[in-house]
């Protein structure tokens, strides 16, 4: 049965910018409160506090940041408890999640249609008339998945297809090739549901 449902609330540039705050603060073996959070959002990435604030609470509720309650250990905040925040660890198996958090279309947060085939969700706005949910209780397909079950092209001649673009692409965009390494962004996969890149599709 389709329905519209949130899946992630916080924006996803907000949360990367948060990450880092976080990082920076815990790097300094300070603890990461809202004050320090929103000192640094503001002076680095012009965010309101308040605008901060409304993002961290979300990023808690979407399991991105972790919320706990510290003493401090020195300076003026010592001995008084304060809520500090922190990246998430790995006690999410972000893997065994079935469909993106964000929309397929515009890539933000929000109500989105989970699609019953893929992984795809959507925001009702980021469809067209003819791919929107009609009636709660039936079950509803994307539009790439409605526009593959349309086209009966055999596997041979889209893969002749594919093969051409893929050339295309390599040529004009030398980091195309490079595979995404998880390595380099640990918080990686809670953001990108289902990567796709010019190697994966060769494949």
């Amino acid at each position: 049965m389709a329905r519209l449902t949130k899946r992630r609330q916080a924006d996803t540039k907000a949360i990367q910018h948060l990450w880092a705050a976080i990082e920076i603060i815990r790097n300094q073996k300070q603890i990461a409160n809202i004050d320090r959070i929103t000192k640094y959002m503001s002076r680095v990435h012009g965010m309101h506090p308040k605008e901060t604030t409304r993002q961290l609470s979300l990023a808690v509720k979407d399991g991105l940041i972790v919320e706990t309650l510290t003493v401090g250990c020195k300076g003026s905040k010592a001995g008084i408890e304060q809520e500090g925040y922190w990246l998430p660890g790995d006690e999410i198996d972000w893997e065994t999640e079935t469909h993106d958090w964000y929309c397929f279309e515009c890539h933000l947060p929000g109500e989105v249609l989970i699609c019953d085939l893929c992984f795809r969700v959507y925001h009702s706005k980021c469809l067209s008339d003819e791919f929107r949910l009609r009636d709660s209780s039936s079950h509803w397909q994307c539009p790439v998945c409605r526009s593959i079950k349309k086209k009966h092209s055999n596997k041979q001649e889209m893969g002749t297809y594919l093969r051409f673009i893929v050339s295309r692409m390599k040529e004009r965009a030398i980091d195309l090739n490079k595979k995404g390494k998880d390595s380099k962004h640990p918080m990686y996969r809670r953001l990108v549901h289902s990567a796709v890149d010019v190697p994966t599709i060769q494949e």
